[in-house]
Protein backbone atom coordinates (compact mmCIF):
# COMPACT_ATOMS: atom_id res chain seq x y z
CA UNK A 1 0.00 0.00 0.00
CA UNK A 2 2.90 2.41 0.75
CA UNK A 3 4.33 2.02 -2.77
CA UNK A 4 0.93 2.66 -4.37
CA UNK A 5 0.41 5.88 -2.40
CA UNK A 6 3.84 7.15 -3.38
CA UNK A 7 3.13 6.32 -7.04
CA UNK A 8 -0.17 8.25 -6.86
CA UNK A 9 1.62 11.30 -5.41
CA UNK A 10 4.23 11.14 -8.16
CA UNK A 11 1.51 10.82 -10.82
CA UNK A 12 -0.40 13.83 -9.40
CA UNK A 13 2.78 15.92 -9.32
CA UNK A 14 3.50 14.99 -12.94
CA UNK A 15 -0.03 15.95 -13.99
CA UNK A 16 0.27 19.28 -12.14
CA UNK A 17 3.55 20.18 -13.87
CA UNK A 18 2.19 19.04 -17.24
CA UNK A 19 -0.89 21.25 -16.76
CA UNK A 20 1.27 24.26 -15.84
CA UNK A 21 3.42 23.70 -18.94
CA UNK A 22 0.37 23.30 -21.16
CA UNK A 23 -1.28 26.47 -19.86
CA UNK A 24 1.99 28.39 -20.20
CA UNK A 25 2.29 27.25 -23.81
CA UNK A 26 -1.30 28.19 -24.59
CA UNK A 27 -0.84 31.72 -23.28
CA UNK A 28 2.52 32.30 -24.94
CA UNK A 29 4.58 32.41 -21.75
CA UNK A 30 8.30 31.79 -21.79
CA UNK A 31 10.76 31.62 -18.98
CA UNK A 32 12.76 34.79 -18.54
CA UNK A 33 16.11 34.08 -16.98
CA UNK A 34 18.42 36.82 -15.90
CA UNK A 35 21.74 36.29 -14.22
CA UNK A 36 24.33 38.63 -12.76
CA UNK A 37 21.97 41.55 -13.20
CA UNK A 38 22.00 41.23 -16.98
CA UNK A 39 18.90 42.64 -18.61
CA UNK A 40 19.63 41.99 -22.27
CA UNK A 41 20.24 38.31 -22.91
CA UNK A 42 17.97 37.87 -25.90
CA UNK A 43 14.71 36.82 -24.28
CA UNK A 44 11.41 37.39 -26.05
CA UNK A 45 7.87 37.92 -24.82
CA UNK A 46 4.76 37.04 -26.79
CA UNK A 47 2.78 40.22 -27.30
CA UNK A 48 -1.01 40.47 -27.45
CA UNK A 49 -0.63 41.50 -31.10
CA UNK A 50 0.62 37.98 -31.86
CA UNK A 51 4.27 38.79 -32.61
CA UNK A 52 7.37 38.32 -30.54
CA UNK A 53 9.51 41.29 -29.65
CA UNK A 54 12.81 41.41 -27.78
CA UNK A 55 12.56 42.65 -24.22
CA UNK A 56 13.96 46.11 -23.69
CA UNK A 57 16.40 46.39 -20.81
CA UNK A 58 14.63 48.39 -18.14
CA UNK A 59 17.32 48.97 -15.56
CA UNK A 60 19.69 50.52 -18.10
CA UNK A 61 17.37 53.53 -18.49
CA UNK A 62 15.99 53.68 -14.95
CA UNK A 63 17.61 55.50 -12.07
CA UNK A 64 16.16 57.22 -8.99
CA UNK A 65 15.76 60.97 -9.54
CA UNK A 66 17.88 62.49 -6.77
CA UNK A 67 21.14 61.29 -8.33
CA UNK A 68 20.14 62.78 -11.68
CA UNK A 69 18.29 66.02 -10.93
CA UNK A 70 18.93 68.50 -8.17
CA UNK A 71 15.90 70.32 -6.81
CA UNK A 72 15.60 73.21 -4.38
CA UNK A 73 14.46 71.38 -1.25
CA UNK A 74 13.39 74.68 0.35
CA UNK A 75 10.66 75.24 -2.27
CA UNK A 76 7.05 74.26 -1.60
CA UNK A 77 7.02 72.69 -5.09
CA UNK A 78 10.54 72.14 -6.46
CA UNK A 79 9.32 71.09 -9.92
CA UNK A 80 11.48 72.42 -12.75
CA UNK A 81 12.07 71.79 -16.47
CA UNK A 82 13.72 68.40 -15.76
CA UNK A 83 11.51 66.91 -13.05
CA UNK A 84 7.88 67.49 -12.02
CA UNK A 85 5.90 66.55 -8.94
CA UNK A 86 2.16 66.11 -8.49
CA UNK A 87 0.48 65.92 -5.09
CA UNK A 88 -2.50 64.24 -3.48
CA UNK A 89 -5.18 66.13 -1.51
CA UNK A 90 -3.09 65.98 1.66
CA UNK A 91 -0.02 67.50 -0.03
CA UNK A 92 2.04 64.32 -0.27
CA UNK A 93 3.90 63.48 -3.48
CA UNK A 94 1.63 61.32 -5.63
CA UNK A 95 3.64 61.30 -8.86
CA UNK A 96 7.15 62.31 -9.91
CA UNK A 97 8.02 62.47 -13.63
CA UNK A 98 11.29 62.88 -15.53
CA UNK A 99 13.13 61.56 -18.57
CA UNK A 100 16.29 59.54 -19.02
CA UNK A 101 17.70 59.16 -22.55
CA UNK A 102 14.32 60.10 -24.03
CA UNK A 103 12.49 57.46 -21.96
CA UNK A 104 9.63 58.72 -19.75
CA UNK A 105 10.06 57.72 -16.10
CA UNK A 106 7.15 57.94 -13.64
CA UNK A 107 7.31 57.32 -9.93
CA UNK A 108 3.98 56.55 -8.32
CA UNK A 109 3.88 57.06 -4.53
CA UNK A 110 1.35 55.25 -2.34
CA UNK A 111 0.94 55.60 1.41
CA UNK A 112 -0.26 53.60 4.39
CA UNK A 113 0.46 55.49 7.61
CA UNK A 114 4.24 55.81 7.90
CA UNK A 115 4.77 53.23 5.13
CA UNK A 116 5.54 54.53 1.64
CA UNK A 117 5.71 52.50 -1.55
CA UNK A 118 7.30 53.92 -4.69
CA UNK A 119 6.71 52.16 -8.00
CA UNK A 120 8.99 53.30 -10.81
CA UNK A 121 7.74 52.93 -14.38
CA UNK A 122 9.87 53.20 -17.50
CA UNK A 123 7.30 53.65 -20.25
CA UNK A 124 4.66 51.04 -19.40
CA UNK A 125 7.09 48.65 -17.69
CA UNK A 126 7.62 48.46 -13.93
CA UNK A 127 11.30 49.23 -13.44
CA UNK A 128 11.46 49.12 -9.67
CA UNK A 129 9.32 49.04 -6.55
CA UNK A 130 10.66 50.26 -3.22
CA UNK A 131 9.11 50.39 0.23
CA UNK A 132 10.15 52.69 3.04
CA UNK A 133 9.10 53.21 6.62
CA UNK A 134 9.24 56.80 7.83
CA UNK A 135 9.77 57.73 11.47
CA UNK A 136 6.16 58.94 11.70
CA UNK A 137 3.08 59.53 9.60
CA UNK A 138 2.83 62.46 7.19
CA UNK A 139 3.46 65.91 8.64
CA UNK A 140 2.80 68.80 6.21
CA UNK A 141 5.26 71.05 8.08
CA UNK A 142 8.21 68.83 7.06
CA UNK A 143 9.79 70.16 3.84
CA UNK A 144 11.07 68.21 0.85
CA UNK A 145 13.95 65.85 1.52
CA UNK A 146 16.00 63.22 -0.26
CA UNK A 147 16.35 59.67 1.03
CA UNK A 148 17.98 56.74 -0.77
CA UNK A 149 17.88 58.54 -4.12
CA UNK A 150 14.18 59.49 -3.91
CA UNK A 151 12.42 62.72 -2.99
CA UNK A 152 9.88 62.88 -0.16
CA UNK A 153 7.69 65.61 1.29
CA UNK A 154 6.33 65.52 4.83
CA UNK A 155 8.38 62.57 6.10
CA UNK A 156 11.64 61.96 7.94
CA UNK A 157 13.73 58.80 7.92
Amino acid sequence: MGGGAALKKLYRAFLGFALIGLLGGLFGCRNVIQDSGSTDIGETVSQAQGGEQPLKPVTSVYSPPAGLFAVDLTEEDPSNSQITFQYDKRGRIALCSYQISGEDIRLQYSYNGEFIQISGFSGSRVAETRQYQAKAEYDPSIPFSEHDGYYFKGFTF
